[in-house]
């Protein structure tokens, strides 16, 4: 809450900054395939918001595909988690660097893909 003075009276106010979830995501997904380390990003239609993704298991190759919808709603749950502090960065806490988009590495990408696609993280 801030304050201000207006004509001898103080106004109390909040600044609230609404999130832009699609202009977010594009903006981090411009890394791929490059910022995938887990996963191998194969296919992808960076106008569609569009990636397929292939885990290399014991047991075989498993594709998954990314859709914008899949994307932005995966995000939404990994900036609640990262708010939330459940990961070890303690730097994704902070919502001034987390919404920062020059901060996000390979990392986080990584991170934000395995939530995307696992609704957690499976590969450290």
């Amino acid at each position: 809450m801030k304050s201000m003075l207006i004509k001898d009276k103080i106004v109390q106010f909040t600044i609230k900054k609404e999130l832009d979830i699609s202009f977010f995501c594009r903006e981090i997904f411009k890394n791929l395939p490059e910022y995938s380390l887990s996963l191998e990003c194969f296919k992808y239609d960076y106008n569609e918001m569009e990636f397929t993704f292939c885990d290399h298991t014991e047991e075989g190759d498993i594709d998954y595909i990314l859709t914008r919808e899949k994307i932005e709603k995966g995000m939404e749950i990994f900036i609640q988690n990262c708010l939330d502090g459940k990961y070890e960065n303690s730097n994704l806490k902070d919502p001034q660097y987390l919404f920062e988009i020059g901060n996000w590495d390979a990392d986080m990408v990584d991170m934000a893909i395995q939530i995307c696609i696992f609704n957690e993280i499976v590969y450290g």
